[in-house]
């Protein structure tokens, strides 16, 4: 038995964790031939399909006789829509469906390519029939979970439900939980995307929390379908995109490709991470436990491989916006700085911009502030009425360098001060490179020609700051933050000038 990257490696060749169980095997269920589906609440297209599935759990031995006594979660893993006629496509996900069920999970995978041929607005690119045979896979379950003679008869945890998907699989999980609130009501609690689809679907609705996964070299999606559409999801639950520099489209499957991209990253890289963050999503949120120290991983606090580099952006459901009137776009503005009347007392201020953030570079609809600095101790101001966060854990705010910027050099990160500042007039200050290393400068895509609008990767990242590491304040009335530039140049880090963009600055849990 081995440590790779913090997972121990199952006996064969299945990549996964045990908890305290015997080291056993992945064991399969196929779906007994010749069942159907009849779709009941989609777009036209196609009235009736075959309905095949694998159920992949683990035994405590090797002949597949001994499983788990007590009640496992379900898991539903939607598959994506792979080029060239490549058959089974159900069945390209195992390093996944085989990871999760070492966890404890009983998992399915549900054969998607019966509608591939649905492609077009007309039937939304096929991404509601895809949903609906998600929720068909969960009614099977249950429905084998009360059949006396099923090998899933009172083994399934039925309070305990959830949906990972890649790709168009991965709109497709999104279009379920939100069917399923509206019409279902069955208690899925997490769902995970990798690479997901935008096209024909809406953004995450349902109070569901949501991780999703999105490389910047992914040459399919390329026009930052990811970040797209998990920015524009519910702030009702929880929610992380992960942004993995130098990961593609395909490598999230077992073997699939896709000639026009490329990858910085090896294969194995793409199935650590997606093995990694998704099953410490579930480990949080579908099975209500934190096994080694999961949420460090899901912070970015604990790396998933060393040479790997990525950046995640954590957004809890309970935020307090600096400003009020509309929580989900930026959270401060230039009235806000200056309505109360302290401008102008203030030295070296920054003139900031109002910018939208609806198309490349950024992937990320919404509004954001965007402005730069060429001198020390130039800073950004937030002054505000006297705010109650002793409730709180963190400062929050997500920003970007700005990619091409004079200010800005290549790959040359940013470190500087951000400010609290309370009603007393007491002020404590945290530097931003000892959360995460600092903001980051965006990578280039190695799957798009240099010249495509696409190449550049200017996706928000996410700083959480503990309320702890401002020492002294009163936090029940917070009245200015400001974010200052007067960190030298050092190895790594340009920050004499710069360029970002910042928004959904908050505090939270």
């Amino acid at each position: 038995m081995c440590c790779i990257g913090g997972f121990l490696l199952l006996p064969s060749c299945h990549l996964g964790v045990t908890d305290t169980r015997t080291m056993g095997k992945i064991c399969t269920w196929d779906v007994p031939a010749k069942e159907t589906y009849v779709f009941q609440d989609v777009p036209t297209g196609v009235d009736t399909v075959d309905f095949k599935a694998r159920v992949y759990r683990v035994s405590h031995d090797a002949t597949c006789t001994t499983f788990d006594d007590q009640l496992q979660p379900l898991v539903i893993v939607a598959h994506g829509r792979v080029m060239a006629g490549v058959p089974n496509n159900y069945l390209g996900m195992t390093y996944m469906t085989n990871h999760l069920a070492s966890w404890g999970d009983i998992v399915v995978s549900v054969n998607l390519d019966v509608v591939n041929a649905l492609q077009g607005a007309e039937t939304q690119w096929g991404i509601p029939h895809r949903g609906e045979l998600v929720l068909h896979a969960v009614e099977y379950m249950i429905a084998q979970n009360r059949t006396f003679g099923s090998p899933f008869y009172h083994r399934i945890d039925t309070t305990k439900i959830a949906l990972v998907g890649h790709s168009r699989g991965g709109g497709a999980v999104i279009y379920a939980a939100n069917y399923n609130e509206l019409h279902r009501k069955r208690p899925i609690k997490a769902i995970a995307t990798l690479s997901p689809a935008n096209f024909g679907t809406r953004p995450l609705l349902a109070a569901v929390p949501h991780l999703c996964l999105y490389g910047t070299w992914d040459g399919d999606l390329y026009e930052g379908q990811g970040p797209d559409i998990w920015s524009r999801g519910t702030r009702r639950a929880p929610r992380e995109l992960v942004e993995i520099y130098g990961a593609n489209h395909y490598y999230f499957t077992d073997n699939a490709c896709f000639e026009p991209e490329k990858s910085e990253l090896s294969r194995a890289d793409h199935h650590l991470l997606a093995q990694g963050m998704v099953n410490a999503w579930l480990d949080r949120y579908l099975r209500s436990l934190d096994r080694y120290y999961w949420s460090s991983y899901l912070m970015g606090e604990t790396r998933l491989g060393q040479q790997l580099e990525y950046y995640v952006s954590f957004q809890d459901a309970d935020y307090l916006p600096i400003q009020k009137e509309d929580p989900l776009a930026y959270t401060g503005s230039r009235e806000v700085v200056s309505k109360i009347g302290r401008k102008a007392a203030v030295k070296k201020e920054c003139e900031l911009t109002d910018v939208a953030m609806c198309g490349p570079p950024d992937y990320c609809v919404g509004a954001a502030m965007r402005g730069g600095w060429d001198g020390r101790k130039e800073h950004f101001n937030f002054v505000f009425e006297p705010l109650d966060a002793s409730t709180y854990s963190h400062l929050c705010f997500r920003m970007s360098q700005v990619h091409g910027d004079s200010l800005n050099l290549i790959d040359r990160k940013k470190d500087f001060h951000v400010v609290v500042t309370d009603d007393n007039g007491h002020s404590a200050k945290a530097r931003l490179s000892d959360y995460l290393g600092g903001l980051q400068y965006p990578d280039l895509s190695g799957s798009l020609p240099p010249d495509d609008p696409n190449n550049r990767k200017q996706i928000m990242r996410g700083f959480r700051i503990p309320k702890y590491d401002f020492k002294g304040l009163d936090f029940s009335k917070i009245v200015a933050v400001r974010f200052v530039f007067d960190r030298p140049v050092s190895k790594d880090y340009d920050n004499k000038s710069g360029t970002i963009k910042l928004t959904d600055l908050e505090f939270s849990n």
